[in-house]
Formats: structure tokens, sequence, C-alpha cells
């Protein structure tokens, strides 16, 4: 069973839920009717199975938990602390522009959109998160850098816009969803060998991280439509550093994939089993390797096969074996 954000302390998911479904007409509630609000909400449902009622709210730990629920009404609140909490649901501290930290060191989860707006958000410990939904996080633009080591997969949108997030660790993930990086323009560091281990990489995912300089996933062999579009300072890709077939052939870079990246002059593909489809020949617009000034490394076995094949026959003078010293 999972302890959601119910202690009377903690009333962040009950909170949210006052400010969505029993506001007055105005759009707001008043502290005088918060014990009736509550009692009202009765065996209100949070979380997987975990339940707060009327005689929660009532216990000695009221008086507490109403404070940190009117400060979330408001939106007033400018830290979170808990050590039990194991998720954190939808819209739970949704534009709250004053929290500026979060730390909640057991939470295995975090709900859409539930830290979206955050706009003083500086600071953000969940060391056992492994599951993040759309748009957790997005538009938190004082959020510098993160670290989740046991995140395995990426949300839809959400570290979108987030404009000043610069380093981010996620050395479990997997999968890079949907715009998950859209529009971070001060992301440039991937410490720890953080996309060693991604596979996919979505549509959009980075699209406007005009900070990233260089991309190293040696298992992927997935780039979707647009992944890394507009990313002006992308100057080497490397990836598909795999022997198993089946990933290099179910894999593909998509149509306008690096368009637009203005200093990509160096795009490495490492795998030895066969070339690795493209989609288009657009993938590369925009870039000095479609001007003729890049170059695009294979391994010297699959040269022939990469200057004959669908879409990359286009690129042919500028496919080049793999260097020893690469």
């Amino acid at each position: 069973m999972e302890k959601g954000l119910t202690d009377p302390r903690h009333y962040a998911a009950i909170a949210q839920v006052l400010r969505a479904n029993s506001a007055d007409a105005e759009g707001q509630v008043k502290p005088a009717d918060m014990a009736q609000k509550l009692q009202k909400m009765g065996d209100f449902r949070y979380g997987e199975g975990y339940n707060v009622g009327y005689d929660k709210g009532m216990d000695a730990g009221y008086s507490e938990g109403y404070g940190i629920a009117q400060s979330l009404i408001d939106r007033s609140i400018t830290s979170f602390s808990d050590d039990t909490a194991e998720v954190i649901g939808n819209a739970a501290f949704n534009l709250c522009t004053s929290l500026e930290s979060v730390e909640c060191p057991k939470v295995t989860r975090i709900g859409e959109t539930a830290l979206a707006g955050c706009e003083s958000l500086e600071r953000v410990i969940m060391d056992n998160l492994t599951t993040a939904d759309t748009g957790a996080f997005g538009n938190c633009v004082a959020l510098t850098s993160v670290s989740f080591p046991k995140l395995t997969q990426s949300a839809k949108n959400l570290f979108r816009g987030c404009t000043a997030l610069e380093s981010v660790e996620l050395p479990a993930v997997e999968e890079i969803a949907d715009s998950c990086f859209y529009g971070c323009t001060a992301l440039s560091t991937f410490p720890n060998q953080s996309l060693h281990n991604v596979t996919d990489v979505a549509l959009n995912s980075f699209y406007k991280c005009s900070a990233l300089r260089k991309i190293v996933m040696p298992q992927c062999t997935r780039i979707e439509g647009q992944a890394f579009m507009s990313c002006s300072g992308l100057q080497l890709v490397q990836m598909a550093d795999v022997t198993r077939e089946d990933m290099v052939t179910s894999g593909y870079i998509g149509t306008l994939a690096f368009a637009n990246c203005g200093s990509l002059t160096t795009l490495v593909i490492r795998t030895p089993v066969t070339p690795l489809p493209l989609k288009n020949i657009n993938a590369l617009n925009g870039t000095p390797i479609a001007a003729g000034t890049g170059k695009i490394y294979v391994p010297s076995a699959l040269l022939d096969s990469y200057k004959s094949a669908t879409n990359w026959s286009y690129y042919a003078d500028r496919i080049f074996a793999i260097p020893p010293d690469m």
C-alpha cells in the first residue's frame, strides 16, 4: 500500500481537491469552511488505496495540517519536507509560485503537473523516485539541476519549459518521452553517463535545447521525429553501439530528427550489425552535414552498405569509416 501525502500534517492532495472541487463561486476556499469541507470529503481517496477520512483530519495533528493545507490553497507555501510519503498526487503543488524546496526522500511516484509552474523551485530531493507522470516539473523556471537515480522512464513534458535547467542525472532512464526537455535552453550536462541506458528518444524530446554540445547514447537505436530539432549548439552525436540486430532493424532516425542543428558536424553510428534505418533525408536538414562540411561515421565493414542504403545514399560522400581512435 502506497502512502500518499495524506497524513494530517501534509495536506497537499487535500488542498488540491479543495481548490479544484470545493471552492465557492469566486474560486476561494474560506478558512472557516475548512473543517466542514474536509468532513464532506469523507474517505477521500489518494494514491494506491490509501484513504484519509474525517477522523484523520480531526486528530491531534489537525492544526498543523490545517496550516499547510491553507498555504497550499492560497499557494503561499515556500518549502515542503516529508520523510514518510511515497506518492505525490496530480497537481498537488501546481502553481505554488513561492515554493522553493521539496524534500521527500521516500517518494516513488509523482503525479501529473504535481510541481508544474512552481517558478521559484530550486531544490528537489526524491532519491527513490521511480515513476514520474506528465508535466510533473513543467515550467519550473528556477530549477537548475535534478538527480533521480532510480527513475527508469521519463514522462511527456516532464521538464518542458525549465529554462534554467543545466544538469540532469537520470542514470536508469531507458526512454526519453515526448517533449521531455522541450525548450530547456540551458541544458548542457548529463553527468555520470546519464544517457547510457537510453534506447529510445521520442518526438520533440530535446527540441530547442540550444546549450547541448554533445550527446552520447550507446544503447539508443531509435530517435523520433524532431527529437533534437533546433539544438543549435549540438556538435557531436554518438549512438547505437549495440550488436542486437532486432534493436537495429526496429530502430531508426526519424523525420527532422536533427533539423536546424546548425553546429552538428559529427554523427557517429557504431552498430556493426546492419545500417540503422534513416526515415527521411530531411533528418539532417540545416546541419553542416547536409551542407557538405560535416561527417557521418560508421563501422568500416558497413561503409558501402550505408552509402547505398535508402536515404543514407543521399549523404554518400559524407559517410566515412570510424577511425581507430574515435
